[in-house]
């Protein structure tokens, strides 16, 4: 069993067995087995994180769906995601199984920091607020043009009107 608490400050135990996978198969359509597609989709979307380890937990009588999803946020969600795959890798059915679904998973870790610091690399640099200075530059010459525009045919109509 593994823990994670919720923004909320209430703390939960996960633990997966056969009952959890297949109450998430017959609720969700939604199968833990998979274990490549699942821990995919459940470091991926935390809105399927949240519908699995809620069907998990309804051992809580006083936790409802709503109340749960809004005290999922942030850090929450991060414990979520470790408690979950961790009771996965637990599940898993032999030592070999367990080495493999976790070097799998470290490995898919690796590759999201990866991913979140070359997108922070590229928000950071010099480049992109270049680009975002040339853009803005663009909409202000398109905006004095409109403008202009705009001025010269109310000129144009009040002139014309005052002629006749």
């Amino acid at each position: 069993m593994h823990k994670f608490t919720d923004a909320d400050g209430r703390e939960h135990v996960v633990a997966i067995t056969v009952r959890e996978i297949k109450k998430c198969r017959e609720l969700l359509d939604f199968d833990l087995l998979d274990a490549q597609t699942a821990i995919q989709q459940l470091m991926c979307d935390p809105i399927v994180l949240c519908d699995v380890i809620f069907v998990c937990l309804q051992d809580e009588p006083e936790l409802t769906d709503e109340r749960f999803a809004s005290s999922m946020r942030g850090d929450s969600i991060k414990g979520a995601k470790k408690a979950i795959v961790e009771e996965l890798i637990s599940f898993s059915d032999g030592p070999e199984d367990r080495k493999n679904l976790r070097a799998a998973v470290d490995k898919f870790g690796e590759m999201a920091l990866e991913i979140k610091k070359r997108i922070g690399a590229k928000l950071g640099g010099e480049a992109i607020s270049r680009e975002i200075d040339a853009a803005l530059d663009k909409i202000d010459l398109e905006l004095d043009k409109a403008i202009a525009s705009i001025n010269e045919d109310e000129r144009s109509s009040s002139g014309s009107g005052s002629s006749n």
